[in-house]
């Protein structure tokens, strides 16, 4: 008999100890495979799921830096790992996002895993607040394929050099070659990494917005004009009370005016009887 306990999606109450809101337990489906239905999932756990300490940053300060420092990159986006749910128990933390980076041989395995997981994680957040996918995976493994096929013609090429130092002098052609391939590979590389990070980056400020927040500098501006309504609030009744004391005073001016055209008359007729 099937255990149907085990098969239901937990909800807040069912968690375990120490876990994260959204947790699942390792019998369940991958909720980041394409295959996923979403409308399997209740509405406690969805909410859970949504749950995220994600904070806007510019898209175009991210990719500047992320090309220009890749340091930036593995410690800025492995915060944004622990900024996100642990939904799956292969999500990984702030902790080991970053702490594998620096295991010999390994990162560079780990560095796929990095941004296929990152990838993942976004595209599930936007899915559940959408229903769509905004970031692919082609970009960034294209990044490291142009930069591999330049590496590669980088030390075939010089291989060729080596070689033809026994009586052939095309020497200088090799040399050039190597160098020029390796330069092209890396700028493709840097080049397609700059419009990954770009997408990545664009796709955190939007969920960011579409759950009201909003970076500092703009909350800074409205709390500082929140002020400046209250006192122009604050300085209409004292507008109305003046254009009532001005209204009062025409009014006023205008019976004495009538009433002195009055007296007039009556003593014109007096005058004439």
């Amino acid at each position: 008999m099937e255990n149907t306990e085990e098969m239901r999606w937990p909800t807040a109450d069912m968690q375990p100890m120490g876990t994260t809101s959204g947790y699942i337990p390792p019998t369940m489906m991958d909720p980041y495979s394409p295959m996923f239905d979403l409308n399997t999932v209740d509405e406690n756990s969805k909410l859970g799921w949504k749950q995220h300490q994600l904070r806007p940053f510019s898209t175009v300060g991210a990719t500047a830096l992320a090309v220009l420092v890749p340091l930036f990159a593995i410690i800025y986006y492995g915060l944004i790992h622990g900024r996100l749910p642990m939904i799956h128990p292969r999500d990984p933390s702030t902790g080991k996002a970053i702490g594998f980076f620096f295991i010999p041989i390994f990162s560079m395995v780990w560095v796929f895993m990095f941004w296929s997981r990152m990838v993942d994680r976004l595209n599930l957040q936007f899915r559940l607040r959408t229903g769509t996918n905004p970031l692919g995976k082609g970009l960034y493994i294209s990044s490291y394929v142009a930069s591999f096929i330049g590496m590669f013609f980088f030390v075939f090429f010089n291989m060729l050099y080596a070689e033809s130092y026994n009586g052939y002098n095309g020497e200088d052609f090799y040399l050039g070659m190597a160098w020029f391939l390796y330069a092209i590979g890396n700028v493709a590389s840097m080049v397609l990494i700059g419009i990954f990070i770009h997408k990545v980056q664009s796709t955190i400020n939007e969920i960011c917005m579409m759950d009201g927040i909003v970076p500092n500098q703009m909350m800074q501006q409205q709390m500082g004009q929140q002020p400046m309504m209250q006192q122009q609030m604050g300085q209409q009744p004292m507008k109305q009370q003046q254009m009532g004391q001005q209204q009062v005073a025409d009014d006023g001016g205008t019976a004495d005016a009538e009433r002195s055209q009055g007296e007039q008359v009556d003593r014109e007729v007096t005058g004439t009887g």
